[in-house]
Formats: C-alpha cells, sequence, structure tokens
C-alpha cells in the first residue's frame, strides 16, 4: 500500500492510498440538509464537524425561506448559519450552532482527481430520502460511478460524472479513494 501526502488549504493531510474509501466514514462525513417549505440537500462534515459545506442554490434557498436545518445520520440535528459562500462556484459553508462527532474526510487537491477514477457519491435523494423506518430514512444513499471527463467552464474546474445524483444529492460529497473529490452540483 503506497503513502502519499498532500496539502490543501494550508493543512497537512496524511493518508493511505486504498481501493476504495470506508463506507462507513463516508456516510458519517455527510448530513441532510433541511428547510422549511419542504426543500432539502445535501452537505459534508469539514473542521472537525464545526462546519458543513454544500452547493450555494441550497444554502440560498434554505436562507431565503427561514432556518437551514443539518441533520447527521446519527440523529445529531443542529441549526445553521451561513458562513461563506461563492455563488460562481456554486459553493457555500454553513457553521453548526452544535457541532457534529461525524468524520471530516480529507479534501483531495483536483491534481490527484482524474478521468476514469472510481468515484462514490453520497446524499440525500428525494426519491429515497424518507422510504422505509427512521433508521434507514437518516441513512444517507451511495451511487458508485467513474469520473468520464475534466471541464472547465467559466474558469470553473469541473467533472462529469456517470453516477446517479437526483435532486437532494445536490451538495453531498463526491468520493474518491482518496477523499473528497467533488461535490454534486448540476444534473445534466
Amino acid at each position: 500500500m503506497s503513502k502519499i501526502i498532500w496539502m490543501l488549504m494550508g493543512l497537512l493531510v496524511y493518508g493511505s492510498v486504498a481501493c476504495s474509501p470506508p463506507f462507513e466514514k463516508m456516510d458519517s462525513a455527510t448530513v441532510y440538509i433541511r428547510c422549511p417549505k419542504g426543500y432539502f440537500g445535501s452537505g459534508f462534515l469539514i473542521d472537525q464537524g464545526r462546519h458543513v459545506v454544500t452547493n450555494w442554490h441550497v444554502a440560498v434557498k434554505c436562507v431565503n425561506k427561514g432556518t437551514l436545518k443539518v441533520i447527521h445520520q446519527n440523529g445529531q440535528k443542529s441549526s445553521a448559519g451561513l458562513r461563506r459562500y461563492n455563488e460562481k462556484k456554486d459553493l457555500a459553508i454553513l457553521d453548526l450552532k452544535t457541532p457534529f462527532s461525524g468524520y471530516s474526510a480529507p479534501l483531495v487537491p483536483n491534481n490527484l482527481v482524474q478521468k476514469m477514477d472510481d468515484i462514490w457519491v453520497n446524499g440525500y435523494p428525494g426519491a429515497a430520502f424518507g422510504i422505509g423506518d427512521r433508521k434507514t430514512s437518516l441513512e444517507p444513499t451511495l451511487t458508485r460511478g467513474i469520473i468520464s471527463r475534466k471541464v472547465t467552464e467559466n474558469r470553473v474546474k469541473m467533472f462529469q460524472i456517470d453516477a446517479a445524483i437526483n435532486p437532494g444529492n445536490s451538495g453531498g460529497p463526491v468520493f474518491n479513494e482518496l477523499g473528497i473529490a467533488g461535490i454534486a452540483t448540476l444534473k445534466s
């Protein structure tokens, strides 16, 4: 098993390269974002569970309709406020009022995300959320695929994947074997 060291956002992260990430950790890193009037999305924990990353289009709809609520699969709940956002990149960082004890997965630099990489998308798509008992409904849905191509549009780096995503996956993490390689943003 090879070792790799990478630098991201001023933090040194050290980890092992494996065939696939541990699915329990992927689930533990993923959160459900709910706002009033039935709008929802997904996100993931960073900074030891003190913040959540999601899409701007998820956060702005929640902020415009009232209070953002974040729910973890283990039952933890917290209201959240908008800390920072980048509308052009469709990214938002939320402050959790009560930090979560879930897993904060490492973020993977763009140069370690390649065409044909295996990826896993985790989140709370509307079609699957709420089906079954309470324990099942809080469990994120995981789909698998590959990176089909890398694209840059309006100086925003993106990649196209073949894993299934649906409304509600927006803002959820896209993992590769090293950690979070991206964020589910749009479906064509």
